[in-house]
């Protein structure tokens, strides 16, 4: 994982500074994604999750979950993670100065970066120093976690403006910017995910769900913890060795000088120009004073240089100082003054007491360190002894170092402690267990402990269907009786618990269960029944399977035949009886229509059972009369009979009974049979009946006759035919009639024996009665007697001739009058300049003659001189 720069936390609660957020935002609503605390200082329906404000989890959990321990999963909460250690780095809370920074923890690598990684009180401690103003990228671009950039203030540069990774969460992020999203979440069995992506070292996989638990990037590689200085892309940002300031200005110790940085080994940098770097300035060391090998020491090769010396005088007593010779290769003893002297242990008598070493107790027998055996006392340095046969004595003889609690090597270090330690092999060597060997840490109190997954390797365990030896017991896949079998794919149902048999592991592969793996599992495994249980193991169970197998209902008789239960039948895994929704719109109750409704084997007549329906006529006579059952044949009823309404239904007669049940009784009825004629039979009056009101024959009336025809007048109303308002001068039946209509109408034996035909009152000939409506003796002829505008004293005049008759003798004097009427002769009339006189209307050329059109006006000219001639329009002249 690349150094993600620490995101410098400014909660700027709106515009609130950050010394006094507590007191004087207290009151403040924050918005999604800022900082928070708890979830009163989130707006609107926000909570605090994370130390971030966002939209409640759908599936939040009641109590709530520990913040950044626990998760809530479908309802529950889940540990995510361990409370003493938030960002999962290995460094517990009390030690690690930024839990929720996974890259951040004692011993980390610092990077110039702003921001104290190692966790040593110090920031970008022996980086080199920057110039302000300066900026950069830094960050990552993994998960969550976006690259930001850096800015140089006073010489140092400031922290990442990235996001630093936090601890996974689940919500579908990749919280810790490891390449991997929601693995310490629960998860479904069968689920898969990618996982890291095809950049740097890194290579994308998938992760699988196995027993609620992600496998890990299977076929992938992930990034590293932290970027190294190596040339690579270790923490797969697109960026090589982000993290280290290479190609800075830098000057190595000592004699070297100016130069760039550059990588020392993977975890640090060195000036170009120190020793072993691509510009190695470093030159053998001289006694000079100077640091001319670069290594940071000064006169380092000339051991003795400052030591006490005996220059060339006649005593043993060395009191004099090593120093540089002029030409820098060798050493002078110069300043030798006389001193007492301790004695050292150098095989010289350094005090000149006549002694050698006299101190020391030198050649005294001793044991050796460890398994190094007996020796004797041996100087060691001037100052110090040791055993002869211990490291760097006269008689050491070292063996190599053994996992038996002894310093074999006698270096002082036993078994785990020593780096020499002679490895050996784990205890198994077959399958993906060959070649293992113990690691150092498994030498404990003398003896190598069993070796496991982290010698063997990753692909050590249980035995899993990969074409592997896991277990390294020789057996491989489906020939190991301890192959782990997993669940079948489909877990719905009665398929729940059902395993992969061993068969189907090939080629280090799984192949999906089939049938007889489902069977061996229950007995129930088979296509969808009414049973209670998911049968086919889709996830549906009865009713609510689609798939569900229909069975036959109950009964299988006549329109019941073929018929199946509906699916909504199927309740607590029992099928309903089937009702008329399944038996179909023809089931029920037996009815005449050649089917067996009630589906009990008989049809129609047969059926016992027929609901036989009232007859046709439900009136009179025949109310409440029902069919008989033999009536139904060919599913139809036949017509009801006599045998059917009985006696006395049949032909209506007048007795008091509606005989042919229609609903009408007697003379109600016009079907009434055989009614009496009444006594008159001429003119309108012919074929008039006698009525029979209540089983009784009634003599005819004059209401009979109107209401037999109304073309009927009764003859003794004869004033109702002066049309002239004259008073009749004489009665009697025949006398008078309906004008010209070719009826009889007072049913005398005579037709049209009337006054006039066009309504004019006036008839056209004169019969020996015409005087009875007329009081003007003499004016009896009407000239015209299809005119009713033509008749004897007419005074009113038309421009047509009489309509009929031609000509224009309008009031019958043996005249025709054609000439101008009066009333039309008049002109528009100019009184004045500004006067026109319409008040009367008038021609505008004059009046035309009788019969002639004329252009007709009826306002003055907009010159006020005449008629306007758009006011006008063509009417004919009338006669008189």
């Amino acid at each position: 994982m690349g150094r993600l720069g620490k995101v410098a936390i400014f909660w700027s609660l709106l515009s609130c500074s950050i010394l006094l957020w507590v007191s004087a935002c207290s009151d403040s609503k924050i918005i999604e994604g800022a900082f928070c605390e708890s979830d009163e200082e989130c707006s609107g329906s926000l909570v605090c999750e994370f130390n971030e404000c966002v939209e409640p989890d759908p599936n939040a959990c009641e109590p709530a979950c520990v913040p950044q321990v626990e998760t809530c999963f479908q309802g529950t909460c889940v540990v995510i993670a361990d409370a003493n250690d938030k960002d999962g780095d290995g460094s517990p809370q009390n030690e690690d100065c930024d839990d929720f920074d996974r890259t951040v923890y004692p011993g980390a690598i610092e990077a110039c970066d702003g921001v104290d990684n190692d966790c040593d009180d110090q920031v970008d401690e022996d980086c080199p120093v920057c110039t302000d103003g300066e900026s950069r990228n830094c960050g990552s671009d993994l998960g969550a976690c976006a690259g930001g950039s850096q800015m140089c203030q006073a010489g140092t540069w400031t922290a990442c403006t990235s996001q630093n990774p936090v601890p996974e969460a689940c919500d579908g992020l990749d919280n810790d910017c490891d390449g991997r999203t929601d693995e310490i979440c629960p998860c479904t069995d069968g689920d898969e995910q990618p996982c890291s992506v095809d950049e740097g070292i890194c290579v994308a996989g998938i992760e699988l769900c196995e027993s609620g638990a992600w496998t890990g990037c299977l076929n992938g590689q992930l990034p590293a913890d932290q970027e190294l200085c190596n040339g690579h892309d270790d923490d797969c940002d697109g960026e090589t060795d982000e993290d280290f300031p290479l190609g800075e200005a830098c000057t190595a110790p000592g004699e070297c000088g100016s130069g760039g940085l550059e990588c020392a080994d993977e975890e640090t940098v060195r000036c170009s120009t120190a020793p072993g770097g691509s510009q190695d300035g470093s030159l053998a060391e001289l006694c000079n004073q100077l640091d001319d090998d670069c290594d940071g020491d000064t006169d380092e090769d000339f051991a003795e240089l400052g030591a006490v010396c005996d220059s060339d005088d006649t005593d043993e007593c060395q009191n004099g100082t090593w120093t540089c010779a002029t030409d820098g290769l060798s050493l002078v003893c110069e300043n030798e003054t006389v001193t007492d002297l301790a004695e050292e242990c150098n095989g010289q008598d350094d005090d000149c007491d006549g002694e050698t070493d006299e101190d020391f107790g030198i050649g005294e027998l001793c044991q050796g360190t460890g398994g190094c055996g007996e020796g004797v006392i041996e100087c060691a340095e001037l100052d110090s002894v040791r055993c002869s046969t211990n490291p760097g004595g006269s008689h050491f003889e070292p063996g190599p170092e053994q996992c038996d609690n002894v310093d074999n090597d006698c270096d002082g270090l036993t078994d785990a402690a020593d780096e020499d330690l002679v490895i050996t092999s784990c205890e198994l060597q077959q399958g993906v267990c060959a070649s293992a060997m113990h690691s150092v840490d498994q030498c404990v109190s003398g003896a190598w402990q069993a070796c496991t997954g982290t010698q063997y390797g990753a692909d050590y365990g249980t035995e899993i269907c990969d074409g592997l030896d896991n277990d390294c017991d020789s057996e491989v896949d489906a020939a190991d009786s301890n192959l782990q079998q997993p669940l079948c794919e489909n877990q719905n149902g009665v398929c729940a618990g059902a395993i992969k048999p061993v068969q189907l592991c090939v080629d280090g592969i799984w192949a999906e269960c089939g049938a007889a793996a489902y069977q061996a599992n229950s007995q129930h495994y088979s296509s969808e029944i009414c049973d209670g249980r998911d049968n086919d193991c889709d996830g549906l169970t009865d009713a609510e399977d689609q798939d569900l197998v229909l069975t036959a209902c109950e009964s299988q008789e006549g329109v019941c035949a073929g018929d199946m239960h509906s699916a909504a039948q199927c309740v607590s895994g029992i099928w309903q009886a089937c009702t008329s929704a399944e038996y179909g719109a023809g089931y029920g109750t037996e009815t005449c229509d050649t089917l067996d409704n009630d589906c009990d084997g008989q049809v129609d007549a047969a059926d016992f059972d027929l609901v036989v329906t009232d007859c046709e006529r439900q009136q009179g006579v025949c109310a409440d009369a029902v069919h008989s059952r033999d009536q139904c044949v060919s599913g139809s009823w036949q017509t009801c009979g006599l045998s059917q309404y009985g006696y006395p239904y049949g032909t209506e007669t007048c007795d008091g009974q509606d005989n042919d049940c229609d609903g009408r009784t007697d003379g109600t009825d016009i079907a009434l049979a055989n009614r009496q004629n009444c006594s008159e039979q001429r003119g309108v009056c012919a074929g008039s009946k006698k009525s029979c009101p209540s089983g009784t024959w009634v003599a005819c009336t004059d209401a009979t006759y109107s209401a037999h025809s109304s073309e009927y007048i009764n003859p003794d109303l004869t004033a109702a035919h002066c049309f002239d308002g004259a008073t009749p001068k004489g009665t009697g039946e025949g006398m008078f009639e309906v004008d010209c209509d070719g009826l009889d109408n007072d049913c005398d034996g005579t037709t049209d024996d009337q006054i006039s035909c066009d309504n004019d009152h006036w008839t056209d000939w004169t019969p020996e009665w015409a005087p009875l409506c007329h009081a003007t003796p003499g004016l009896i002829y009407d000239c015209c007697d299809t005119d009713e505008w033509t008749f004897p004293g007419q005074t009113e005049y038309y421009a047509d001739s009489r309509d009929g008759c031609l000509g224009y003798d309008y009031n019958c004097d043996g005249t025709e009058t054609k000439e101008p009427a009066l009333n039309t002769t008049f002109h528009c009339m100019v009184l004045s300049p500004s006067t026109c006189f319409v008040d009367s209307y008038g021609f505008v050329d004059g009046p035309p003659a009788c019969g002639e059109a004329g252009n007709y006006a009826t306002q003055c000219s907009a010159d006020w001189t005449g008629c306007h001639p758009a006011f006008a329009w063509p009417i004919t002249m009338k006669c008189r």
